[in-house]
């Protein structure tokens, strides 16, 4: 018989011939994935229920099949079909030990891939020996623990990092959970020779999470500025937080400094990201903040939630090009 996801199906159990007196038949379970992918997080077997594990038939009801109704549960991660293996055993009189046995296919009813990884750079440009930030979109978002697409980095000029393992060209594993974002941050050389402006390319190859496939854009492209000209004068972004601790419920306040000094007022972009639970959605990820003009300061405050939860602590990070500060 088979089951789709998220339905349920009803069968039948009846004997053959009329018992010697009453006895229970038991119903025992076993689940296995159909092409044999066990043991991976994304593709746990589904929820499987049955409205009784036990059937009592006696010398009067005998003649009369019981019904058992299976029950799939429903997720939203496409994975692989999978198959229950239904024992039935009797357990008395003389049908003692007999047994019969029911197979259920488990048809999964998501859609390979209904959902998409996309990417896009944070800033256009960065100044070498800062980092590339690029960011990585999941819609709809990750519910699994661990999403790994496979990004690839292409190179143009003398920039690499080569103390970053994440630059080596090819792919790599990136990690995400319960998001629809994640920031991945390129670290580039910096030296002392001029040279010719390079950058630097992040490609989603593919994604090994069932259910997302690689959207448009799929690849992003930061230039990368050198400042090794003589006489040049390179811009300055820093973050630092105002205070090395907040309590839940209060404003985190970070300090962003430009220098030198604008003539008139910038657009400085920061990202910010909760490494626990702390921060509404609606604050998180990518926000403009208005610098210079009287000052080469402003202040960036995140509000944070007050809830009634026992949790440990956590960062929050504000980040400006390769500048991070944690409060």
């Amino acid at each position: 018989m088979q089951v789709d996801e998220g339905d349920s199906t009803p069968y039948t159990v009846k004997l053959a011939t009329r018992p010697s007196g009453s006895f229970a038949v038991s119903v025992s379970i076993a689940v296995s994935s159909v092409s044999g992918r066990t043991g991976n997080k994304y593709r746990d077997p589904p929820h499987f229920n049955l409205d009784k594990n036990q059937l009592i038939f006696t010398q009067e009801n005998w003649k009369r099949p019981q019904t058992v109704t299976v029950s799939i549960g429903e997720d939203d991660d496409w994975s692989t079909n999978w198959a229950a293996f239904l024992t039935h055993t009797a357990l008395g009189a003389d049908y003692s030990g007999v047994t019969a046995k029911q197979d259920v296919w488990i048809r999964d009813n998501d859609v390979a891939g209904q959902g998409t990884v996309t990417i896009t750079y944070i800033s256009q440009e960065v100044y070498e020996g800062e980092s590339a930030q690029f960011l990585m979109r999941f819609s709809p978002a990750v519910k699994q623990d661990i999403l790994d697409p496979q990004l690839a980095l292409t190179w143009d000029g003398n920039f690499r990092n080569t103390g970053n393992a994440l630059n080596a060209v090819g792919c790599h594993t990136v990690y995400a959970g319960h998001s629809t974002s994640y920031l991945c941050r390129v670290q580039t050389d910096d030296d002392a020779t001029e040279e010719m402006d390079g950058s630097v390319t992040a490609t989603v190859t593919h994604s090994r999470l069932p259910g997302y496939r690689v959207g448009s854009p799929g690849s992003a492209t930061v230039i990368i500025r050198d400042d090794d000209a003589l006489g040049e004068m390179r811009p300055l972004v820093s973050v630092t937080g105002k205070s090395a601790s907040v309590t839940e419920g209060g404003e985190a306040a970070f300090n962003v400094e430009v220098w030198p000094v604008p003539t008139s007022p910038i657009t400085v972009n920061v990202f910010t990201e909760d490494h626990g639970n702390f921060v509404s959605a609606a604050d998180l990820g990518a926000k403009n903040i208005q610098v210079g003009g009287a000052s080469r300061n402003a202040t960036y405050a995140v509000k944070t939630i007050d809830d009634s939860v026992d949790e440990p602590d956590a960062n929050l990070y504000v980040t400006y090009h390769q500048v991070k500060t944690t409060r």
